[in-house]
């Protein structure tokens, strides 16, 4: 297992996704110069089959058919790479739950897909499976599944490894001798290991809409001989028999879609699209890649991996991410850049902006004047003293600077808690007594008068004191449709929807989509909540 996190070739992992029989899947990114970053995906062979010659092929095999693939409705992939033994695959990063997390987390809720956006779904993904099939080698998936259907947080659909991909007419047995795949979501003719065309992958899209609609699984069994058996001879009701509501056309479609029979199947992929496509558009409104976006910002907000049960990973469920780990870019620190000051010039100019505590003049003077001579006076002769060397006047310099610095702080402290003066009037450093703080012209008050009564929120000097600030923590929760990047104070805590532990006390939350934002302002108690809603970003 890659060490996390760190470099890995030309690439930086940053977390591991998912762990499974044949291979790890990293969260990565891509450094380039100028703050260039590029969030991938690295599939590395596992350590255990990067030995085995059969398992590499594979490997690369499924590389060699992904990159021939290029399709909005497939993953796309980058590079197929060898680092220090280890054979990786450079690929797309999906944010979004796989079809399985999306369908699970609606069941948590007691709730199913709608039948419009079960169509739509599978459409898409059909979509996908239909480029692959014209493809010059008529390549077929042969392990679609709920894990390997991923949904972005776009409302994309994308069908995500093709490592069981074969050519029309191929079969393929598994390392025990049994078909190699997803056991419940396998065609008849694959559980016989007959060879295959491109209605396998329909019987197994039949499979997924069917689930989908119903919310049942339909051939999986407790264990694997008894959910092979259901393949071939179990029993395919209509999902309006299960599950109340389902349109008519949905019952033909996916009744199709599942016939045992592949002569008695849709003839290809394109051909269900456009049935689904017609029901599609039958519907009003019509279901959008908007809708399901928003479906998954209701139901699969981005969670932290460290938040998520290991049991829930699997090198076949990527999931969704909502952070990638800062870090620093690779390579040495560079050294940090000091300012000084190059010249008499810059010297001076600093010098013309200090305050009249110090006279310009004679600050020069003291500087520039190589040896000063005393003027005689009487008495014993006074020291002559030459000019300090250049290293005491750059030190002189530097703390006749923070004089100058101090006495500005005083002057603008003193402008905000006293009365307001003049910037030309002359600062007088010796002891203030009452009389001088007197106007001439008033009247001195009386020997027994008692001073006004304190504010009660005035300090020892009578200037209001700002009451201390709350204590203490708060949560804040905003939900958006479809997401939005979430600023507190105009600085990013997370994204929305979500739940954020922020500073008691009032705040600006912005909430921004693409180029639209919202503007909150509120004010949250220790210990206390705020929910903001639902923000709708696909509203005019």
């Amino acid at each position: 297992m890659a060490e996390l996190p760190g470099p890995f070739g030309k690439y930086y992992l940053c977390e591991r996704l998912a762990s499974g029989g044949m291979a790890e899947i990293y969260l990565a990114k891509l450094v380039g110069p100028g703050g260039f970053e590029k969030q991938l995906c690295i599939k590395q062979i596992s350590a255990e089959l990067g030995r085995e010659r059969a398992f590499v092929d594979l490997f690369v095999a499924e590389a060699k058919t992904l990159v021939s693939l290029s399709h909005g409705n497939i993953v796309p992939v980058y590079e197929l790479g060898l680092v220090d033994d280890t054979y990786f695959i450079a690929m797309e990063y999906v944010d979004g739950p796989t079809l399985a997390e999306l369908l699970r987390a609606l069941d948590k809720r007691g709730k199913v897909l709608d039948p419009p956006m079960a169509a739509f779904v599978a459409g898409e993904l059909l979509k996908g499976l239909d480029y692959a099939h014209r493809k010059a080698d008529s390549v077929i998936h042969r392990d679609l599944s709920p894990r390997n259907v991923l949904v972005s947080r776009d409302g994309e659909v994308k069908l995500v490894d093709f490592g069981l991909a074969v050519v029309a007419g191929s079969a393929m047995r598994g390392r025990t001798g049994r078909p190699a795949g997803s056991f419940p979501y396998m065609s008849p003719e694959q559980v016989r290991q007959e060879p295959l065309d491109g209605r396998s992958d329909l019987f197994s899209a039949g499979v997924l809409l069917w689930e989908m609609l119903t919310g049942h699984y339909l051939f999986a069994r407790d264990d694997e001989e008894a959910t092979l058996a259901a393949v071939l001879e179990g029993e395919i009701p209509l999902p309006s028999a299960v599950r109340a509501g389902v349109p008519a056309e949905l019952d033909r479609i996916c009744l199709l879609l599942l016939a045992r029979d592949r002569e008695q199947r849709w003839d290809s992929a394109g051909e269900v699209v456009a049935a689904l496509t017609r029901f599609a558009y039958s519907l009003e409104p019509p279901v959008t890649a908007a809708a399901l976006a928003a479906l998954v910002a209701r139901t699969c907000p981005p969670i932290k991996r460290s938040d998520r049960p290991a049991s829930e990973v699997d090198a076949g469920d990527p999931g969704s991410v909502d952070f990638l780990l800062r870090t620093r870019p690779m390579g040495a620190r560079r050294p940090a850049t000091v300012r000084t000051f190059a010249a008499q010039e810059t010297f001076q100019e600093a010098l013309s902006r200090a305050t009249p505590l110090l006279p310009i003049a004679a600050l020069e003077e003291a500087i520039a004047e190589p040896q000063r001579t005393a003027t005689p006076v009487p008495g014993p002769a006074p020291e002559v003293r030459s000019s300090p060397p250049p290293r005491r006047r750059r030190a002189l310099a530097v703390v006749i600077i923070g004089l100058a610095a101090a006495g500005a702080a005083a002057l603008a402290f003193a402008a905000r808690g006293g009365e307001k003066r003049s910037a030309a009037a002359p600062i007088d450093a010796g002891p203030r007594t009452a009389a001088a703080a007197t106007p001439p012209d008033a009247a001195p008050p009386p020997p027994d008068a008692a001073p006004p009564p304190a504010r009660k929120d005035a300090g020892p000097h009578g200037r209001p004191v700002k009451p201390p600030p709350p204590r203490g923590s708060g949560s804040l929760t905003v939900g958006a449709n479809p997401w939005a990047d979430v600023l507190v104070d105009g600085k990013k805590v997370g994204e929305a929807p979500g739940t954020f532990s922020i500073p008691a006390g009032p705040h600006t939350v912005e909430l921004r989509h693409r180029d639209k934002s919202r503007r909150f302002e509120i004010d949250v108690a220790a210990g206390g909540s705020k929910d903001l809603g639902l923000v709708d970003f696909t509203a005019p």
